[in-house]
């Protein structure tokens, strides 16, 4: 067992940039923890009270771990790689912050009370800003995103996401794709067999489309076999919200056997 504590160097208490491993290790009250472009991989490690706890522009692997009480848990930069599996992600600004061309897969894991204002001015716990590079990927399976002060997922630009037997409630925003997409077909959001749900007083647009530059932008949003409710303040549990001079496309495809407790979802299949 290994605990490093206190850095204050923006750099990070550990470098990887070529290959590293830990096991059993707490890293804790640094600037940031882990930094580097290499392959970083953590097993029954803990991440508190972090700025950031990982800073990775490489292949970051985590499994059985927990980051907790940080500014952003992990950041990652153009290109990165991440797998996150059976891990606990909780009480974080952004658990989750990348940039373009990023490949993210969480896997059985909670990512819970997220979503506290970042230094990005973030407020959801999964949060990739693509405006400039290829699309970025996003994987959710058999995870739960709850209980944030902020939003669930925010996707800034064009991100492919799937979200497959998760639960994603009890955030202010569940599902929010803001700017969804630069190229047509680009961006996509593929709900199967999973649980979005919003909590009342807390929570406004369950799936949230908004663009913010004078451009037209597309994206699909695919629903099977999920339920869809909770919006609140009198809010669609679907909304579209394009700004002045901006055409957005939004295409809502129901694949049947979903729940909603509004239309707004475009859920017509006549097997929902």
């Amino acid at each position: 067992d290994l605990t490093i504590k206190g850095s204050n160097d923006f750099d990070g208490a550990i470098w990887a940039l070529d290959s590293l491993s830990l096991n059993r290790c707490t890293v804790s009250e640094n600037r940031t923890g882990v930094y580097g472009g290499g392959t970083f991989i953590a097993k029954d490690s803990h991440f508190v009270s972090n700025d950031t706890a990982i800073d990775s522009g490489g292949v970051v692997i985590l499994i059985d771990s927990i980051i907790a009480e940080g500014n952003v848990g992990i950041e990652l930069q153009r290109g990165a790689d991440l797998s996150v599996f059976h891990c606990t992600l909780k009480d974080n600004g952004n658990a989750i912050h990348g940039w373009s061309d990023i490949r993210v897969n969480i896997r059985n894991s909670l990512l819970v009370r997220n979503g506290y204002s970042s230094i990005y001015g973030g407020a959801s716990a999964v949060e990739i800003d693509n405006y400039d590079g290829p699309a970025a990927f996003l994987s959710i399976v058999g995870s739960s995103i709850v209980d944030g002060p902020g939003g669930g997922i925010a996707l800034h630009g064009s991100v492919d996401v799937t979200v497959v037997r998760s639960t994603i409630s009890g955030n202010s925003s569940s599902v929010s794709l803001a700017y969804p997409s630069v190229v047509p077909g680009e961006s996509s959001l593929n709900l199967r067999d999973s649980t979005i749900v919003g909590t009342p007083g807390t929570s406004n647009f369950i799936i949230w489309a908004r663009d913010g530059e004078p451009t037209t932008r597309f994206a699909t949003v695919a629903i099977k076999n999920s339920i869809i409710a909770g919006s609140s303040y009198q809010s669609p549990n679907c909304e579209v919200t394009p700004v002045d001079y901006t055409t957005l496309n939004v295409d809502f495809v129901s694949q049947a056997f979903n729940i909603s407790d509004d239309d707004s979802c475009g859920l017509d299949d006549p097997k929902d």
